[in-house]
């Protein structure tokens, strides 16, 4: 096919691209003066068409449509971009969390959640458990309810304590509920940002920070596959793709024991934004894009809700939940 002068040389007819051994970004520019010019534009939609990548993936390069700026003016390749309200109505409307918790005055923060353009039901939840404490959690239902496992699990991390504290009190209080049938399970992540600054997780949920221009996950996730990455059994990108990149080695789930938490100590700055995410979103927005995404919004609750309409747009097959908490302050 023809690259044209921008990406490269005139390749012979019949040419294939070799195999790709390992994702790498694409170089578009996410914030600019001006939008991409015609050339340009085709060029770049000609590389994505050659590279053998998931199709979610390819549709995630357009979730930076909104961060290349003309002006003041957001653009896709020289088109206006509709509001992130525009792309929550129907099946994915955003629910928020409403519970009127007070919050510290050094922070900002915003969340959303929608159960998708695919699932009928949203089993994901987010609470601010703390003036400076906030928490995701991703029910899990299969042949139970997930959205009321969430529900308790939510109830259990606002107790008083330590992350790990809240942790074993939402295992207890899942393992309490009463009726007839089982509430299913969940994973979680909390994020403390008073004194002992820490991140806890259980299972595939996510806490990254944005400090300046660089985005950094600060959990590892409790899944098969990243296990298997870290042994060396296959390699980062083969993750993404796994059949059993779902399969979670860590999570709160009734009847069973509790689950041993991940819990890594947070250097908090003014000035550091952190986002919170269940598997929904960061499965279909890869870091680059977050990047962008956190840089172009900067009011939280519009970058929530940006985080999920764009996940949403590209195709998103499960819940999706962001929470973004910005350190204004000491």
């Amino acid at each position: 096919g023809r690259w044209g002068t921008t990406l490269g040389p005139v390749r012979d007819a019949g040419w294939r691209p070799p195999p790709v051994t390992t994702e790498v970004p694409v170089p578009l520019r996410p914030l600019g003066a001006r939008p991409w010019g015609d050339r340009t534009r085709e060029a770049i939609r000609t590389l994505l068409d050659a590279l053998p990548l998931r199709e979610d993936r390819r549709l995630a390069a357009d979730a930076l449509d909104h961060v290349l700026l003309d002006g003041d003016r957001p653009v896709l390749f020289g088109l206006p971009v509709a509001p992130a309200s525009s792309l929550l109505d129907g099946p994915a409307a955003v629910a928020r969390q409403l519970r009127p918790t007070p919050v510290h005055p050094g922070l900002r923060w915003g969340g959303a959640t929608s159960r998708g353009p695919v699932r009928s039901v949203n089993e994901d939840g987010f609470d601010v458990v703390s003036p400076t404490t906030f928490a995701v959690v991703d029910g899990m239902g299969a042949n139970s309810p997930g959205d009321v496992a969430t529900h308790e699990v939510l109830l259990g991390l606002a107790e008083p304590g330590t992350p790990e504290a809240r942790v074993l009190a939402a295992h207890a209080r899942l393992q309490a509920v009463p009726g007839p049938y089982h509430p299913g399970g969940a994973t979680l992540v909390v994020l403390e940002l008073g004194e002992g600054a820490s991140v806890c997780w259980v299972g595939d949920s996510r806490v990254y920070r944005r400090r300046g221009g660089r985005i950094a996950p600060l959990t590892t996730d409790h899944s098969l596959v990243n296990d298997w990455v870290r042994s060396g059994q296959i390699e980062p990108h083969r993750a993404l793709v796994d059949p059993m990149r779902n399969v979670v080695t860590q999570s709160v789930v009734y009847g069973t024991p509790a689950p041993t938490p991940g819990v890594v100590p947070v250097d908090v700055r003014v000035g550091d934004r952190f986002l919170l995410c269940t598997d929904g979103l960061w499965e279909i927005l890869d870091d680059g894009v977050l990047l962008a995404l956190l840089l172009a919004e900067p009011d939280p609750r519009e970058a929530a809700d940006r985080l999920v309409a764009e996940a949403c747009r590209c195709g998103a097959v499960d819940n999706v939940t962001a929470v973004v908490v910005d350190v204004v302050g000491p």
